[in-house]
């Protein structure tokens, strides 16, 4: 078995324990629903953000900001294929109509920021956290331009884009900062 296969393994069950290790405290009631929220929105709201800045705000290095944008372009064309899927196997499973936005937004895109950047910081280090920043620029827009789209296509609503959801969120914005500290701008500048 490899180094990176063991962490990967060593990683995924220490997540193991940690959800299992919250069931229990839930089940004996030691921990209430409300420390659940402020606990998730706690690390949603500022470590992941801590983590995505520090890990982006390193010193220059053109070849990891093309690995970047190669791996934002490649998300988007992952985009489309989830989308493609969704919708051949919507229609082969014959999935009720009204759950067809539900079912194609599903297949499209994933949750990759709560359980996705930990795990990456820790089987790629800040070099992989940083091209997964480039990952999430692209779910970002996508995700509130079109799934709103896929989502709302059922229901036959108005659909509207809050640009700044998309763009002035903690992790954007963490990741703007950290790109602009990544610069060879403001690297020059140290």
């Amino acid at each position: 078995m490899t180094l990176q296969m063991q962490t990967l393994i060593q990683n995924l069950l220490m997540f193991l324990i940690y959800i299992l290790i919250g069931y229990l405290l839930q089940t004996k009631n030691i921990i209430s629903r409300q420390f659940q929220y402020d606990l998730s929105s706690f690390i949603l709201q500022v470590t992941t953000p801590c983590l995505l800045f520090s890990a982006i705000a390193q010193p220059f290095n053109s070849s990891l900001l093309k690995e970047g944008i190669m791996a934002f372009v490649l998300m988007l064309f992952c985009f489309i294929i989830g989308y493609t899927v969704g919708i051949v196997s919507f229609k082969l499973l014959k999935i009720e109509k009204t759950r067809r936005g539900v079912w194609v937004l599903g297949t499209t895109f994933s949750n990759l920021g709560f359980m996705g950047f930990p795990v990456v910081s820790a089987l790629l280090g800040s070099e992989g956290l940083f091209i997964a920043s480039f990952i999430n620029i692209a779910f970002n827009i996508l995700f509130f331009t079109a799934g709103i789209i896929i989502i709302s296509k059922d229901q036959e609503q108005e659909h509207s884009f809050d640009w700044k959801k998309i763009f002035l969120n903690n992790i954007m914005l963490s990741i703007f900062l950290g790109l602009f500290f990544f610069s060879p701008k403001s690297a020059s500048a140290r």
